[in-house]
């Protein structure tokens, strides 16, 4: 198991809260719809509930569901935008690193920023 050292978890969390703090208009809390989606294996339709979603159009606005547990989904669309090149894979890998290692006082920090945007 890896675990992300506190110079990489600062580094993040910095640039999370400049990032928040510099672009209030492209964060926001919203019910995102579920998706549906088929499968060729099982020939069956399956509901999939996103906890947030990222818009890699013009806008790049970050928006997370409310119904879902905002840190982890506030990091994950974070680290979609700052780094859109990597897999779905990677970025769920790294939030969990991320998650992991916070601190009370970073998530209460990352909170307070993000409810400030909105």
């Amino acid at each position: 198991m890896y675990w992300l050292s506190k110079k990489e978890l600062y580094g993040f969390t910095r640039r999370a809260l400049r990032f928040m703090r510099n672009h209030p208009n492209e964060l926001s809390l919203d019910k995102i719809p579920g998706e549906v989606v088929s499968s060729k294996k099982y020939k069956r339709k399956y509901r999939i509930d996103l906890h947030g979603l990222w818009n890699d159009d013009a806008s790049e606005t970050i928006i997370v569901d409310y119904r879902y547990h905002l840190i982890p989904a506030l990091i994950h669309e974070l680290l979609h935008e700052f780094h859109p090149n990597w897999t779905e894979q990677r970025v769920l890998q790294y939030e969990r690193w991320v998650v992991r290692g916070l601190s009370k006082k970073q998530i209460v920090n990352l909170l307070k920023q993000f409810a400030d945007c909105l």
